[in-house]
């Protein structure tokens, strides 16, 4: 086996010896050194998305409704001027009812308890047996659509507004 000299001889005498024995120190250097460490980018993030508020009565001051079609199914007309709800233990009656624009509110509270209600821009606090009449036209305080008459503590009616064309 060749010393370390006869080693460096034929190193000098190969040019190819010499880029092979390079290469492989450099190899042997990297590899020792610790890796760069990355940092992580981020992720990226969307906006949150812009809530608009979208009202079919906002610039008349008219109660919005709630839908276009009612929850409890087919509604019942009212002939007359008054539409009357009896709000009975644990249900309204009727639950659902058509109303026309130029009809009058009444609510009787059939319970045995207070109850408050609120409808529009309307509230009342009802004891038991008391009466609740609205003497503005549906008209006047709700948009056409489908509104909640508002019963605490349980169970209100729905009113579906006609359109006055209708």
């Amino acid at each position: 086996m060749p010393g370390p000299e006869a080693t460096k001889r034929n190193l000098a005498r190969s040019p190819w010896l010499a880029t092979l024995a390079c290469l492989i120190g450099l190899a042997c250097n990297t590899a020792t050194l610790a890796p760069t460490p990355t940092i992580p980018s981020p992720i990226p993030t969307t906006p949150a998305p812009t809530l608009v508020a979208v009202s079919t009565g906002a610039t008349s001051g008219l109660a919005t409704p709630s839908a276009q079609e009612p929850a409890a199914g087919i509604c019942g007309g009212f002939d007359g001027l008054v539409v009357e709800f009896r709000i009975e233990p644990g249900i309204p009656y009727p639950r659902c009812a058509v109303v026309k624009p130029d009809q009058q509110l009444k609510i009787t509270n059939a319970t045995d308890g207070p109850l408050d209600i609120m409808i529009g821009t309307y509230s009342a606090h009802l004891e038991p047996g008391g009466e609740y009449m609205i003497d503005a036209p549906f008209g006047d305080y709700l948009a056409p659509g489908v509104h909640h008459l508002q019963v605490l503590p349980c169970c209100g009616p729905e009113l579906v507004l006609e359109d006055a064309s209708q």
